[in-house]
């Protein structure tokens, strides 16, 4: 349906927006974040290039996975998650 449709669509535009790779510089400049543009962006899967930490503006869930089974995805905030960015990220709703 097409209202369906429309909110998945907002949902995934909203994500692409908001994911931010925190980049750590000299004990002087402190940190900033970088914004990430993902390579991939499907409904329930997610896939970009970061290799620091890495804040996705997205609500958590314990049913979002890296498909590297190593890897963790952390509860940040009830509207974000956190990874430790390990190069070729690939996130999956399941």
């Amino acid at each position: 349906n097409k209202e369906r449709n429309d909110l998945e669509l907002k949902r995934v535009e909203e994500l692409y927006k908001n994911i931010y790779s925190i980049v750590l510089k000299s004990d002087t400049e402190g940190m900033r974040l970088e914004k990430i543009e993902p390579e991939i962006i499907e409904n329930e899967y997610l896939k970009f290039n970061s290799t620091s930490g890495t804040i996705i503006n997205y609500s958590y869930f314990p049913k979002w996975q890296s498909i590297d089974s190593s890897q963790t995805i952390f509860w940040a905030t009830p509207s974000r998650m956190f990874i430790f960015g390990s190069g070729n990220e690939n996130l999956r709703y399941k």
